[in-house]
C-alpha cells in the first residue's frame, strides 16, 4: 500500500485514531518491545498486561475492563480495514481488477489481461466480447498498479488470482459487517433489548389480563388474550435470533394497571409507541448488517405492535376518553431513535428494569408461555416469514 500515492494521507487521517487508544499501550508496545524471555510476542504481551508493569494502569481504570477494549478495538480495526477496501479496493482485491469497470479505468482490454502472464491469445474467450474491447482512455494507465503487474506476472492463470480475491473478499466482507454492527446500536445490543422488552410486554399483560374480570378491561379481553400471545411470538423470534434478555424482573407502577381502567390502555398505548421506534432501531441495525431475513423480521414485528397501539386508542376511546380516531399516523413513528433515548423514555414512565422504578408499583417476574398459563389465543403468521 506504501506505493499508493494517497495512501499516507489516508494513513495520517486514521492513525491517531488508533495512537490515542488506551488498548494500543496494553498491547502494541508489550509486543513491539518484548520482556526477552523464550514466550512469543504475543504470550509476553499477555504475561505483562496481566503480571508486569501495566498491570497498575488496568486497575486504575475499573470503569473499564479488557474485554469492553479489546472489543471496542477490534471494531476499529475492522472498520478501518473495510474503508481501506473501499477507498483503494483495486490495488488490494483480486476481484475488484477484474471487473469491467477497472479495465475501462486502466485503459485495458481482456487480452492485455492475457498478456502480462504470457497467456495465449484468445485464452478468455468464455468472456463475453462486450466485456473483452471495452478499452477506456491510455491516459489512465498510471491506475494499473505496479504491485498488480507483479502479482498478475506470478499468477498461473486467471482464475487462480481471481480465487484469491473472492476470499480476500469474503473475508472483508465479514470485517465490514462486524464494524458495522460494532456500533452504539449495535445488532446484538438491539436483540438483546428487545427480547427484554417483549418479556416486559408479556409481563404486562398477563397481570392485566389475569386481574381483568369484574374491571371495564375485561370487555376487551380477546383483543389482550391475542395481543400477549403475538408479543410472546416476537419473543420467541427474537429469542432465536439471538437475542437475550437483560433481566426477567420487572417494576411495573400501580398506575398503570388503573384497576383496569382506561388508564391501563394509555399506558399501554405510550409503551407500543416507544416500542414501534424500537422495532425500527432493529431494522437499521439488521439493515447495516446487509441481513434482510432479520430487518423483515422487525419490520413485521414493529407492524402488530401498531396494530396493538391502534386498538389500544380504540379501548380507550370505547370507556370515555377522548383520543381521536384510533388510526392516526400516516406512518409510524421514529420519535426515539436510539436504545438510550427509548429506554429513558420507558423508565420515564416508571418502568424499572431489574431495578426499582419510580413511584408506587412492584416487581414481577416474566411469567413465560401465556398459552401454557391459559391465557393466550391462538392467532395466525406466528413465526417471521
Amino acid at each position: 500500500m506504501s506505493e499508493e500515492p494517497e495512501f499516507r494521507a489516508w494513513h495520517v487521517a486514521h492513525a491517531p485514531n488508533f495512537g490515542e487508544q488506551v488498548l494500543v499501550s496494553f498491547f502494541v508496545a508489550p509486543v513491539s518491545n518484548p520482556s526477552g524471555d523464550s514466550a512469543s510476542s504475543a504470550e509476553a504481551a499477555t504475561w505483562q498486561v496481566l503480571n508486569g508493569p501495566l498491570r497498575r494502569e488496568l486497575v486504575e481504570r475499573p470503569e473499564n475492563n479488557v474485554w469492553l477494549f479489546s472489543s471496542s478495538h477490534l471494531r476499529d480495526v475492522l472498520g478501518a480495514v473495510s474503508d481501506c477496501y473501499r477507498t483503494f479496493g483495486i490495488p488490494i482485491d483480486a476481484r475488484a481488477l477484474f471487473t469491467r469497470e477497472h479495465l475501462f479505468a486502466c485503459g485495458c482490454t481482456i487480452e492485455d489481461f492475457e498478456t502480462q502472464p504470457a497467456l495465449p491469445q484468445g485464452w478468455t474467450d468464455g468472456f463475453p466480447g462486450s466485456r473483452r474491447s471495452d478499452r477506456g482512455d491510455r491516459s489512465n494507465s498510471s491506475h494499473y498498479p505496479a504491485s498488480f503487474r507483479a502479482d498478475l506476472r506470478r499468477a498461473p492463470n486467471l482464475s487462480a488470482l481471481a480465487l484469491v480475491g473472492d476470499t480476500m473478499s469474503s473475508i472483508i466482507d465479514d470485517a465490514s459487517k462486524s464494524a458495522r454492527t460494532g456500533t452504539d446500536k449495535g445488532l446484538q445490543e438491539v436483540l438483546d433489548f428487545l427480547v427484554t422488552q417483549e418479556q416486559l410486554s408479556v409481563t404486562a399483560l398477563t397481570t392485566a389480563i389475569e386481574r381483568a374480570n369484574g374491571t371495564p378491561s375485561a370487555a376487551f379481553l380477546p383483543v389482550m388474550r391475542n395481543g400477549v400471545t403475538t408479543e410472546f411470538n416476537h419473543l420467541e423470534a427474537l429469542t432465536k435470533a439471538g437475542g437475550q434478555p437483560l433481566t426477567t424482573k420487572y417494576w411495573i407502577p400501580d398506575a398503570a394497571f388503573d384497576n383496569g381502567g382506561v388508564g391501563l390502555f394509555s399506558a399501554f398505548e405510550i409503551v407500543e409507541s416507544v416500542e414501534i421506534s424500537l422495532y425500527l432501531i432493529g431494522v437499521s441495525a439488521y439493515a447495516r448488517a446487509r441481513d434482510e431475513q432479520g430487518a423483515r423480521m422487525c419490520a413485521e414485528a414493529m407492524g402488530t405492535e401498531a396494530v396493538h397501539r391502534a386498538l389500544f386508542r380504540f379501548a380507550q376511546g370505547q370507556l370515555g376518553k377522548d383520543v381521536g380516531v384510533p388510526n392516526d399516523v400516516g406512518f409510524e413513528n421514529f420519535d426515539w431513535t436510539s436504545l438510550s433515548t427509548v429506554r429513558d423514555a420507558l423508565e420515564g414512565l416508571g418502568i424499572g428494569y431489574g431495578k426499582q422504578g419510580n413511584g408506587a408499583g412492584r416487581f414481577y417476574e416474566y411469567p413465560g408461555d401465556p398459552a401454557a398459563r391459559g391465557i393466550g389465543t391462538p392467532v395466525s403468521h406466528t413465526i417471521p416469514a
